[in-house]
């Protein structure tokens, strides 16, 4: 767009001769006079150029040059014939009239049908991360908020008071200072420049050399993990702006989508087939629609125009060029413009994260021809590539991490940006960073936006010091409620040395628990730390704990509240944690410890009877997240999008005379988490847990499944806060074992759009448990059964009826089912925090 008003500034000192070769116009809807964004501009059936979110264009031209043809989908594509006389065309296309026959447009001998199925039978010979050894390129890519400057002056032009005396009122007067800000700068504006390795072997890396976000001294890096457009068309699904559409050039495609050749073109001298594309039904989930280009030899993609409507509407395009040596089509830019939609549909954004439907209009405005300024607002993220090398990296080796920010990417100066941007900078532009500059710091956004990152994560943040958040408070029925303060010192303080500590008291046991620590940063490419730490403080009885697992807030934690059974530590640990890739992540311990539990409870081994006992352990453990994106920047490692599967291993060794201890026992647990999101925006979680256990374990390190249901006959007595991943009719302290698995399935529907505001949603879960013990007589002053006959049950979550909170029902039954009725019940109430959305 920049380049258009640019190059028509230009024209203005061009001697006439010359400016009868270039025309420029819109393309519009013949029946509503809306402009058609994205319509394809032919010249000598090859493709010239294709119109702006304004459904504008800009056409240099020969002498030769008689006609254009113009087209778009679901349109009558049309002949303009040109004259020397005219520089200016309106072109209003006619809706088509489609009346289609399921036998004609389903039958096996439909043509493009034939094209398309030999096309994605040859996808492996023409993706380029399957065909070529390796690539690397330039990237640049821009992204805007912004509104076409015409669209703008011509707002101004209709929209004028009747007459001198005329206020404005405050909308209006909103609305103007809109249209004066969009005609001195875009609403937002971010800069991105990187270079992309790719090989066989080790996948892509993007090594970003120059990042600028504006207002932002350091870039929000959490916007890295969004998916505006899909890096292949070669792939089962496409991704738009974070969420997963079916993709029409795949296998299920072709069954998913109705095909129709409408046209051929030339594109870089090679013809290929027009083909549109649309759902075989209306409200097929994950649908959208668009223009296949595709290469009559190869029967490779050579371009695609997509476009999503609703609330919003979404149009994108990606262009690719033809290596000869190679025979390949390779990606070379795309665009992504989304803009307010006309249809009354809510859309799904961010992977379902965000709906979005629009308000209905109001009344206010002086005619009905004018609109709101809102609507000429569209936001564009644009990608071109340069200095594509393909098969010719002799000796490559990509970074570990998915992305990497150089040092001085954040922080180069406008000289350095001039050198590397390949395109110049407009006045726009400048102005819009001002602009951006003096607003952020001036709503202090970047101090509010660390604030929200640590609120978040259970911080709250001061200049040396994060103060824990989950020490606060807390409650449960062994030391009623808990409260005190804990601490993190922060990067202000070190970024080579830490400190780590709280201090709590339980007004029902009248007891005070601490810990106390600190690490040492020895290599930070592997984000290695040494550290030691000491605690006081109460445990689970039979709960595992992988010491590589994220730290997790929540404003309360749900099973807490009735655990019955703790024990008593004192415990001395030295630790490494290292980074081995930024997918797999280790901490090694060793611990020793004092343990006594806070029931009556004797252990015997070998002729002894133990209440209080001593531990002497070596636990190893690991975390593996393969499908993860993670960023590194000058902060260190960022998990900007999480990935599935992930997988943890703990391996824990007990040595009987180790450090004092005086058992002897090994353990083993492991865990696989995989979720599902489909393109119903509807999501599958599946979680695996397993355990094994040998060797002399006193019942505080034994496993006990995750129950969640409090120790009485009545089940309204029982109402209380549904867990994520507990048994919820599993009574606590039913079940112990030394060897276990358990396997946990959720189903996630859509919300109810019932009213607007009262949006509830449905989860389906059933739940499985398998498990034995051995030696059961060596635990003395506590009964509990095994699970070796197995244990399921089966329910539903109804949450978010009210401000987060819901309702939950579960069911026992099978092996474990229960005589009373009742007590194979649980109803209870859940809670997830929410921002409103």
């Amino acid at each position: 767009m920049r380049k258009i008003i640019i190059t028509l500034l230009g024209c203005l000192f061009m001697l006439p001769i010359f400016s009868q070769n270039k025309i420029i116009g819109f393309v519009k809807d013949m029946a509503s006079s809306k402009p058609l964004p994205f319509a394809t501009i032919l010249i000598n059936n090859s493709i010239s150029v294709i119109t702006d979110a304004e459904g504008k264009f800009e056409i240099t031209l020969t002498n030769e040059t008689k006609e254009v043809k113009v087209s778009y989908l679901g349109f009558e594509t049309q002949k303009i014939s040109l004259t020397p006389q005219s520089d200016f065309y309106q072109i209003n296309l006619n809706p088509k009239v489609e009346i289609l026959d399921e036998v004609t447009v389903y039958a096996r001998d439909n043509a493009a049908l034939r094209i398309l199925k030999k096309a994605v039978a040859k996808q492996d010979e023409n993706d380029p991360d399957k065909v070529v050894n390796n690539y690397r390129y330039d990237a640049y890519e821009k992204i805007l908020v912004t509104a076409n400057l015409d669209s703008v002056n011509q707002w101004v032009n209709q929209y004028k008071p009747l007459s001198e005396k005329d206020t404005l009122s405050k909308t209006d007067s909103v609305d103007f200072q809109l249209i004066n800000s969009l005609k001195k700068n875009h609403l937002y504006i971010s800069e991105k420049i990187s270079t992309v390795n790719f090989t066989k072997k080790s996948g892509r890396t993007e090594n970003i050399k120059a990042y600028r976000m504006g207002g932002f001294k350091e870039p929000v890096y959490e916007v890295l993990a969004i998916d505006l457009l899909s890096l292949s068309w070669y792939k089962p699904r496409y991704t738009l702006l974070g969420t997963e559409y079916r993709n029409s050039f795949s296998p299920q495609g072709l069954k998913d989508y109705f095909f129709q050749i409408t046209d051929t073109v030339m594109i870089e001298n090679r013809p290929g087939y027009v083909i549109d594309f649309k759902p075989r039904k209306a409200n097929m989930p994950g649908g959208m629609q668009g223009t296949l280009f595709i290469d009559t030899q190869s029967l490779a993609l050579q371009k695609v125009i997509i476009q999503v409507d609703g609330g919003i509407s979404i149009k994108a395009t990606q262009d690719f060029t033809y290596i000869k040596d190679e025979n390949i089509w390779f990606p070379t830019s795309k665009e992504l413009i989304i803009r307010q939609g006309d249809a009354n549909q809510r859309i799904e954004l961010l992977g379902g994260g965000v709906s979005y439907k629009p308000e209905e209009e109001a009344d206010g405005l002086k005619s009905d021809a004018i609109k709101s300024p809102t609507k000429l607002v569209y936001f564009t993220a644009k990608t071109t590539v340069d200095r594509l090398e393909v098969n010719q990296l002799a000796d490559l080796n990509p970074s570990a991490y998915d992305i990497v920010i150089d040092k001085n990417a954040i922080n180069l100066s406008d000289s350095e940006w001039q050198k590397l941007r390949p395109e110049p900078e407009t006045s726009r532009d400048v102005e819009t960073y001002r602009v951006l500059d003096s607003l952020v710091s001036a709503e202090k956004v970047e101090k509010k936006i660390n604030l929200a990152r640590k609120l978040l994560a259970g911080w709250y943040p001061t200049k040396y010091v994060d103060w824990d958040l989950r020490t606060l408070v807390k409650y449960n029925v062994f030391e009623g409620f808990r409260t005190g303060l804990g601490f993190l010192t922060n990067d202000t303080f070190s970024k080579r040395f830490r400190l780590e500590g709280y201090g709590v008291y339980g007004f029902k046991d009248t007891s005070v628990k601490y810990s106390f620590g600190g690490a040492v940063k020895v290599f930070p490419e592997t984000n290695t730390w040494a550290g030691i730490n000491w605690v006081d403080d109460l445990q689970e009885v039979g709960n595992t704990v992988y010491l590589t697992d994220q730290r997790i807030f929540s404003l309360f934690e749900p099973r807490l509240f009735n655990i019955e059974l703790f024990y008593d530590t004192q415990i001395l640990s030295a630790f490494v944690e290292h980074d081995f890739s930024p997918q797999l992540i280790s901490k090694f311990q060793v611990s020793t410890g004092d343990f006594f539990t806070k029931f009556d409870y004797t252990y015997q081994n070998d002729g002894k009877s133990f209440n209080f006992y001593q531990l002497g352990t070596i636990t190893w453990s690991f975390q593996y997240n393969p499908f993860s994106r993670f960023v590194k920047t000058n902060r260190g490692k960022l998990e900007v999008k999480q990935g599935f599967p992930k997988f943890s291993l703990q391996l824990t060794k007990s040595i009987d005379g180790f450090l004092s201890g005086d058992f002897n026992f090994f353990k083993a647990e492991g865990r696989i988490l995989h979720e599902i999101k489909h393109l119903d925006n509807t999501t599958t979680t599946f979680l695996l847990e397993a355990g094994w256990g040998t060797g002399d374990i006193p019942i505080t390190h034994l496993y006990h499944a995750s129950p969640n249901n409090p120790t009485d006959s009545r089940i309204m007595k029982r109402f209380s806060v549904t867990g994520r991943n507990s048994f919820e009719t599993m009574f606590f302290n039913e079940f112990f074992s030394d060897k276990y698995a358990a396997f946990h399935v959720k189903h996630k529907l859509n919300r109810f759009n019932i009213t607007k505001k009262f949006r509830p949603e449905l989860i389906l879960i059933s739940r499985a448990a398998i498990g034995d013990v051995a030696n059961t007589q060596k635990h003395i002053g506590i009964d509990f059964k095994s699970l070796q006959d197995g244990f399921l049950e089966s329910g539903f979550e109804l949450n978010k009826l009210y401000k987060g909170f819901g309702l939950s029902f579960f069911y026992r039954y099978g092996p474990n089912h229960l005589p009373n009725f009742d007590d194979n019940l649980s109803f209870k109430f859940t809670y997830y925090f929410s921002f409103g959305l």
